[in-house]
């Protein structure tokens, strides 16, 4: 069982701050699920291209196709009027519900265009607003009080360290209590990582090449990215429709999720990926590699175990994800051992009877034994 969180089919889009182009076809997907022994696809498809993700399933009968709507425009000739388009997750003929491939939507912060009027931007706010952003909070509540239980909203993450950004896990933990019908997956562990400013810098104090000057930036930027994937474990482990999407792996990201539950790994392809390198996107061996860098992390057998556990994650209904959470106890259930808890008491061992003595001695009360609670993953501070 090995399973892909993240895959973007298709073109992916851009921004005002990016014009990267991102492309994978149908048949360059399909072989690079084929190459990296992917059996559950989570797959990220254009908002008006749900067909595609049809032709994909049926050319790779043997996998498993989990898709999310991507609700941005590509571009800015296509960018996205909330009051027109449709949720295919809604869609009778589309929805997991009835045995479609759609199982929710997907959001980005940071990339994807949107239009108003006759105003056209990229980027969306999932605050209240305050990054100059067409659309904001409002309407990603609208869209997930009208998608069915247990439908999937997957959010990115930038990471960047802005002072009014709301692209961060605290804002996802916030959305999944309100909506706790909906399962949430917090993209890149809360931190994108982009070129490498998440990893820890070889000085603390860097000399700026283009001015000589001193900074302390990559300094907090590596303290930010610690921050941020720190919360996102916090929220995985404390939130039962909340799941950790690890693309793009960073050694922090490899330490915490030997102390997280809820977490899968994400290849993010074909990002990573140029454009014009039609070849590799057949070839590419991104996930193996990914999973390889866990591994070495966390050993084999955890990374097999964080497979399932996201299978179950992903195709599990929210009642029985309410149940395994941690904290939850039946509610006409005795307040005595839960039923997770695996401890024994010892076997008593025999003990001989005292010789009569002159003055007896007083009884001692024996404190009964008493099971330990379910084990942590990790404390929440």
């Amino acid at each position: 069982m090995k399973v892909d969180i993240h895959t973007n089919l298709e073109w992916f889009p851009t921004s005002k701050s990016s014009s990267t182009r991102v492309y994978a076809s149908v048949k360059q997907m399909a072989d690079f699920l084929n190459v990296n022994e992917i059996d559950v696809n989570f797959c990220l498809y254009p908002r008006d291209r749900y067909h595609m993700l049809e032709q994909l399933a049926e050319i790779t009968p043997h996998i498993q196709h989990i898709g999310v709507q991507v609700m941005m425009g590509a571009d800015a000739d296509d960018a996205t009027d909330p009051e027109l388009v449709t949720l295919d997750v809604n869609d009778p003929k589309k929805s997991f519900k009835n045995g479609g491939l759609c199982h929710g939507i997907k959001i980005a912060s940071h990339r994807g265009w949107w239009k108003k009027g006759d105003e056209v931007n990229s980027g969306f706010c999932y605050g209240n607003g305050t990054g100059g952003q067409l659309y904001n909070s409002r309407t990603l509540t609208k869209w997930l009080k009208s998608m069915p239980q247990g439908a999937i909203c997957s959010m990115h993450m930038q990471g960047d360290p802005i002072n009014n950004s709301a692209s961060i896990p605290t804002t996802v933990g916030m959305y999944a209590y309100k909506n706790p019908d909906i399962k949430f997956i917090i993209n890149h562990c809360g931190d994108f990582g982009q070129g490498g400013l998440s990893n820890k810098p070889k000085k603390y104090k860097t000399i700026q090449k283009k001015d000589g000057e001193a900074t302390y930036f990559p300094a907090y930027r590596y303290a930010h990215s610690q921050g941020l994937i720190f919360t996102a474990v916090s929220m995985a482990n404390t939130m039962h429709n909340v799941m950790l999407d690890t693309s793009v792996y960073t050694p922090f990201k490899g330490k915490m999720m030997g102390k997280c539950k809820n977490w899968a790994i994400g290849s993010d392809y074909p990002f990573q990926i140029k454009a014009d390198n039609e070849k590799l996107k057949s070839t590419s061996k991104m996930m193996i590699n990914e999973e390889k860098k866990f591994i070495k992390d966390l050993g084999e057998e955890r990374v097999k175990k964080c497979h399932e556990d996201a299978y179950h994650w992903l195709t599990a209904d929210i009642d029985t994800l309410i149940k395994e959470s941690e904290w939850y106890v039946e509610p006409d259930a005795p307040a005595v051992v839960t039923e997770k808890s695996t401890f024994t008491a010892p076997a008593a061992k025999p003990v001989e009877a005292p010789k009569p003595v002159a003055t007896p001695k007083p009884k001692v009360e024996k404190k009964p034994i008493s099971s330990p609670a379910a084990p942590q993953f990790i404390d929440v501070v």
